[in-house]
């Protein structure tokens, strides 16, 4: 499972996060949780949970940061940040791409002589960008919100063997909110977080070029609302009370469903320590 800031972002449809397409500049910090921790994460975590946390630095002034790097195959890509704050107020802004055209030489072992043939049709092209903003508040008070939004396109090159050009082509979107509010007291920790995912996914194929035409044109659209509340009440040195409650609404739409589909699941916890 992947999460962005504490909520799971795997697909609805298939249940799993395209790790090539995450730019790690778009984060202050990604760590991994190995094992199977169900219990911290729920469900679909068999294989381990990627946590992708932005956080605030609490410095004053105005920090920039740009960086770009070229490799082989013709692959470029390029990261741009700003921070911008003080003790009570920071935010950043972040710009990530790449162009990868993955025109690599292989040796076909599938065709007759295994040739050495070039990889062609295999062009990759991201762009994303995330903001956050972090408050500090009288009182213990903090908010805090991001916005993440994403697109790329990725040509799907023919396979090993075949003689015949591929012309499939996958096209992904993302944006991605939240929003959090967190109040810590004497004795007591509060919170309230929702968020609001939407994706999307169109895949095409056609048989030549020119063809306006397409012989397959696949749509794939998906949502989630995701809320949850919090509470800690430290009444002395050796108790410990937790309370909290969450809803989760998902919606597909896939032309290969006949309606769409949702579902929506809420929990209520307590514990004692």
């Amino acid at each position: 499972q992947v999460q962005w800031n504490g909520f799971p972002m795997n697909s609805l449809t298939t249940g799993m996060t395209d790790l090539s397409s995450i730019r790690s500049g778009l984060f202050e910090r990604m760590s991994m949780v190995a094992g199977a921790p169900g219990s911290l994460y729920g469900s679909g975590t068999a294989g381990g949970t990627l946590n992708l946390v932005n956080e605030p630095q609490w410095k004053d002034g105005l920090r920039t940061a740009i960086s770009l790097s070229r490799g082989s195959f013709h692959s470029l890509s390029g990261d741009a940040e700003i921070k911008a704050g003080n003790g009570r107020i920071q935010y950043t802004g972040r710009l990530s791409g790449e162009d990868d055209l993955n025109d690599f030489l292989f040796y076909d072992d599938m065709k007759s002589g295994r040739p050495l043939v070039k990889n062609s049709h295999n062009r990759y092209i991201l762009a994303g960008t995330s903001h956050s903003l972090f408050l500090r508040l009288r009182n213990g008070h903090q908010i805090q919100a991001g916005i993440w939004a994403q697109k790329s396109s990725r040509e799907i090159p023919s396979i090993m063997g075949s003689y015949t050009p591929s012309f499939q082509q996958q096209q992904d979107s993302s944006l991605r909110m939240y929003i959090a509010w967190k109040k810590q007291g004497i004795k007591t920790v509060t919170g309230i977080r929702t968020a609001w995912f939407t994706e999307g996914m169109r895949f095409t194929d056609k048989t030549g070029p020119d063809r306006t035409g397409y012989t397959i044109d696949s749509h794939i659209r998906s949502g989630s609302s995701m809320t949850d509340a919090y509470m800690q009440w430290f009444p002395g040195k050796h108790w410990n009370f937790d309370f909290g409650s969450s809803f989760i609404l998902d919606q597909a739409t896939v032309d290969a469903y006949n309606q769409p589909v949702s579902e929506a699941r809420g929990t209520l916890s307590a514990g004692i320590k």
